[in-house]
């Protein structure tokens, strides 16, 4: 019973200690989510601009330029 207990405390010391790695893992993750999201937040605020005008009206879309 002792060297099971002294295996179980063992294994139990280091539990809650940090695993620096993956916690380091985990702010790059969210770095790049937070960066993906800026993005698409910046794409989709340039295409609202683009499609109003300083009066709130929603002009119309470009005509195409003729090749040739």
């Amino acid at each position: 019973w002792r060297q099971a207990a002294l295996v179980l405390n063992a294994s139990r010391r280091f539990r809650y200690t940090l695993d620096l790695k993956r916690a380091e893992e985990k702010k790059e993750i969210i770095a790049k989510i937070r960066t993906h999201a800026q993005v698409i937040r910046a794409a989709y605020l340039f295409q609202a601009a683009g499609q109003k005008t300083d009066a709130g009206i929603p002009k119309a879309p470009p005509s195409p330029i003729p090749t040739g």
